[in-house]
């Protein structure tokens, strides 16, 4: 009888400190969430800050709008991936009482980028080009809570990691980057439930990220120009389970990118992109190999378009179309 008060009174305890997890998590994530999403479409209200001096410059204008968007979407995405933390869904949680739990990764991603080409002095069709970024990204994450227990096999729930990453981009020179750009990214992932014999992993995670001086040029008096710092507020769910000697997860989420900085075209510069967001989902898969304390992870996921514009646009460039990415990674875990 003795006992009963006192395993009531850690359970009480532990309620009250997981709250402030909970209540943190619920505040990031909100913030994640996507904003802007009702009236005009974001990349039309860019086109509405250009001069109106006939219709060449509005196609130019056209095409400088939705190379902002789509170099937004593109660091955007880079910057975040897929999987927050790689080689599995479930949280780190801790070792010992109170000894948490640390992992480090390496991370190469990859993906594919679609711009559209200027339209030119005629004002011409604009192309399309595509191309693909690539990031290295070296970052940790900490078991800063390891959850509650609900039964022998239903553990970690309301368990909580710290993330933290740096990344170094690599643009190619061609179409227009004259340089590459870092980004670093800060971020928390729930448990839901860790895995167990019986159970997958369930996590969900909210993570904020920003790539610094993504500047882009085509090249000629003709083209289009930006000079962006991109951010990325980013929400996953993810769920996961050990089949044998290797992990499998899926997971689907939802990214909110915005710009600020400045565009140009055809010699007209320094159009205000601030304040310009867009945001749209993302589904991937992951599969791990675990071998002691290392773990090589294998991703591939798709995000899905950005929006078009409202008016007609003469050009092959077509921002509805998605994004495949993928990325390799190594993980050790302490």
């Amino acid at each position: 009888m003795s006992g009963s008060p006192r395993l009531g009174g850690r359970g009480r305890r532990g309620a009250r400190r997981g709250l402030p997890v909970f209540v943190c998590l619920v505040g990031i994530s909100v913030v994640a969430a996507p904003r802007g999403l009702s009236g005009q479409r974001p990349v039309d209200d860019l086109v509405a800050r250009c001069p109106d001096a006939g219709p060449v410059p509005a196609q130019g204008c056209q095409d400088a709008a939705l190379t902002v968007q789509a170099l937004t979407g593109g660091l955007g995405l880079l910057s975040v991936g897929g999987t927050d933390l790689p080689g599995g869904a479930s949280t780190l949680g801790w070792k010992l009482q109170r000894s948490p739990r640390i992992a480090l990764f390496t991370r190469f991603k990859g993906q594919t980028l679609n711009v559209p080409t200027p339209s030119g002095p005629s004002g011409g069709a604009a192309g399309d080009e595509s191309f693909n970024p690539w990031g290295l990204e070296m970052g940790a994450g900490l078991g800063a809570f390891d959850g509650f227990s609900l039964a022998p096999t239903v553990g970690g729930v309301l368990s909580l990691d710290l993330l933290a990453s740096a990344q170094w981009n690599l643009l190619p020179e061609s179409p227009g980057f004259p340089s590459n750009a870092w980004s670093w990214a800060g971020g928390v992932r729930l448990g839901i439930l860790r895995e167990s014999f019986s159970l997958p992993a369930v996590s969900v995670s909210a993570r904020y990220a920003r790539v610094s001086s993504g500047a882009y040029a085509f090249g000629d008096s003709t083209g289009v120009s930006a000079d962006l710092d991109v951010t990325s507020r980013s929400f996953r769910a993810v769920v996961g389970k050990d089949l044998l000697a290797v992990g499998l997860l899926g997971g689907v989420g939802w990214d909110s990118y915005s710009a600020d900085g400045s565009f140009g075209f055809g010699g007209v510069e320094n159009l205000s992109a601030d304040g310009f967001e867009v945001g749209r989902t993302v589904f991937f898969g992951q599969a791990n190999l675990t071998y002691l304390i290392i773990q090589f992870s294998l991703e591939g996921g798709w995000a899905n378009g950005l929006d078009p514009l409202a008016t007609p646009y003469q050009g092959s460039h077509d921002p509805g179309s998605g994004t495949a990415f993928g990325a390799l990674s190594v993980r050790i875990t302490l």
